[in-house]
């Protein structure tokens, strides 16, 4: 793996000889790394992003709970 800076840009690259990275590999990387830039700009305090996640499961979970429920 090369990382280099470029002026204003960060370069990447990725030997990937055998094809090992497929689109679902290459994906998770660049969200984790917009992931990183949100949440450097961020100035939310860690209750408050608890506070959020813990609705956000709520809300999902009220949504999506007759899914997982037992049919006997």
């Amino acid at each position: 793996m090369v990382i280099e800076r470029v002026n204003d840009e960060i370069v990447i690259r990725i030997q990937d000889n055998s094809n090992d990275l497929g689109p679902n590999e290459l994906d998770r990387i660049i969200d984790t790394i917009k992931y990183c830039q949100i949440i450097k700009k961020s100035k939310a305090t860690q209750a408050e992003i608890d506070s959020l996640a813990k609705e956000i499961n709520s809300d999902w979970w009220s949504k999506n709970k007759a899914r997982f429920e037992s049919h006997d």
